[in-house]
């Protein structure tokens, strides 16, 4: 999409689609080849989500919990990776202005944090429900009143770019060695 409102408006659109799809890849659903920056970060948030679940075992062999960490810090660059197209792919379709104030999270980061929530909206439900926890039941609403704040956050922050008031930069994840 080259037009900056109908980029962010899908951005925002699949946002929506995280709980959804969180909920489908746990019951065994594949994800479909990641199209856009936003999906491709979702789906390296929910396997790095489940290999840090993996790590946590306590029947975990050495060898398996380095191999493991080995994954994580491999999904981890993927998702810097992700952020940054995603960040890259909005500045290409807004254009903002040069003096406008800039934001210190971007579109990208908002988006992670988003995905993050709601795959943990995702298990807490499952674990508070299935499992009959009133402890985990309580957070449900808090969790989706986060998301909810923060999808706002994140479309107050669009329509600031695209009026001229605010901009962005993509900023670079900068290791300083490589993933093994």
């Amino acid at each position: 999409m080259s037009d900056g409102r109908g980029t962010a408006r899908a951005l925002v659109a699949a946002t929506r689609e995280f709980v959804p799809l969180a909920a489908t890849w746990a019951d065994g659903g594949k994800p479909a080849p990641a199209v856009r920056p936003v999906m491709a970060l979702h789906q390296v948030n929910y396997r790095q989500w489940q290999s840090e679940d993996e790590l946590r075992r306590p029947d975990l062999s050495d060898a398996t919990l380095v191999r493991v960490r080995r994954r994580i810090e491999r999904l981890n660059a993927s998702r810097h990776a992700s952020i940054e197209a995603l960040d890259e792919e909005l500045a290409a379709a807004i254009p903002m202005e040069p003096g406008a104030e800039l934001h210190s999270e971007t579109p990208g980061m908002i988006a992670d944090r988003l995905s993050v929530l709601s795959i943990r909206l995702h298990f807490t439900r499952h674990a508070a429900f299935l499992l009959a926890r009133p402890d985990l039941t309580a957070r449900v609403p808090v969790v989706q009143e986060q998301i909810g704040d923060l999808r706002m956050a994140l479309e107050r922050l669009l329509d600031a770019c695209l009026a001229g008031r605010r901009r962005f930069k993509t900023y670079r994840e900068l290791k300083l060695y490589e993933p093994g």
